[in-house]
């Protein structure tokens, strides 16, 4: 299940964006909780022309408020003018992943690696989309990239934590998600999927599990009754 839009912004303002949550590791869970994060301002590196800039703002301001189709359209418009520009085909990717054209997505997505190898936002984002196919290897792959070039983005360490998860890579899973919680505390889905790796233990270790369930809960994670009633909560 997905919920709202995300957006990248130039140079000016944030935008928030969310995305479907890593499903959780128990089969007993339904398949997609929710995930929510936001992404920070992708700045605008070519700025050869007000145009391309004015046409940027124009597009953003279409993505925030749900006009995707003409986003789509002033985001075309900029790369008429700047063909590679990462901010661009960063937001087109986004559009595209949206409305489930997933191969699109990744087209853009590789046209900013193959200009900025380093471009961690591309990875993360290409990250999530394997994620979201289940394709674990390939979700490893660009999610360790994105943590190589972005070591202080807690979203792919979120990330690469619940891919090691869902390998059964509960050591490495555990390690990322907490790496994940010391850059950003306050993340309710780290939490959760820490609690989740916890009740993975053999003994289970409940205690620990409830606390981040818990914790979870207070930080606006939707409530899992069947997590809940695991623990005892």
């Amino acid at each position: 299940m997905k919920r709202a839009a995300c957006a990248c912004v130039v140079s000016l303002g944030v935008l928030a964006f969310s995305h479907a949550a890593p499903p959780p590791i128990p089969k007993a869970v339904p398949a997609q909780p929710t995930y929510r994060f936001a992404t920070p301002p992708v700045p605008m590196i070519t700025q050869e022309h007000q145009t391309a800039q004015q046409l940027y703002v124009a597009a953003v301001k279409d993505f925030s408020a749900g006009n995707f189709e003409a986003a789509k359209t002033g985001f075309q418009k900029v790369l008429a003018i700047s063909p590679e520009n990462p901010p661009a085909l960063i937001n087109l990717a986004l559009i595209a992943q949206r409305q489930e054209h997933s191969d699109n997505a990744e087209q853009f997505l590789r046209r900013v690696i193959q200009k900025d190898t380093a471009n961690a936002t591309a990875w993360l984002l290409l990250g999530i989309g394997a994620y979201d196919r289940n394709e674990f290897d390939a979700a490893h792959a660009h999610l360790a990239q994105a943590v190589l070039y972005a070591p202080e983005d807690a979203r792919a360490h979120q990330y690469l934590g619940a891919t090691f998860a869902r390998r059964g890579w509960y050591s490495a899973g555990e390690e990322e998600l907490r790496r994940a919680l010391e850059l950003n505390p306050k993340s309710p889905d780290a939490h959760y999927n820490l609690a989740m790796i916890y009740m993975e233990r053999v003994p289970p270790a409940v205690e620990l599990a409830r606390r981040h369930y818990v914790r979870s809960i207070e930080l606006g994670a939707p409530p899992d009754e069947k997590l809940a009633e695991r623990i005892g909560k």
